[in-house]
């Protein structure tokens, strides 16, 4: 899969969840994005699912994998999933900490998702 998301959400086939968790696994270890654009590849599918992680659109639960983006400037962010199945995704951006996330975009979709969003200078 390939991600430029602060959060995402995936909803794999089985044979998509074999494999190690990927490294950005958690909110605690997200992974860090300095600059736009940005690109990356994951099994999203090997993640792991966790209660607390936030929910976007329909879906109750999934594989999250966790970027952490703080512009400099105002920007708008197109945020974007694509998978090699048709695994169901759910791409969100939120805003704040684990627990207390502002949801600031979300989309979801098969084999392709990702809102379009405005993101603030200094907020991550």
């Amino acid at each position: 899969m390939a991600f430029v998301v602060v959060g995402g959400m995936l909803l794999a086939s089985p044979a998509a969840l074999a494999g190690t968790p990927p490294s950005n696994d958690s909110f605690a270890q997200a992974k860090v994005v300095s600059s736009l654009p940005y690109g990356d590849t994951v099994n999203a599918g090997a993640a792991t699912q966790v209660a607390s992680d936030p929910k976007c659109g329909p879906f109750t639960t999934g594989h999250t994998v966790w970027y952490a983006f703080t512009p400099g400037e105002n920007v708008r962010l197109d945020a974007r999933a694509t998978a090699k199945d048709s695994s169901s995704l759910a791409v969100g951006v939120y805003s704040g900490n684990l627990g207390s996330l502002v949801e600031v975009g979300c989309d979801t979709g098969n084999e392709f998702a990702g809102p379009r969003v405005d993101l603030t200078a200094g907020t991550t």
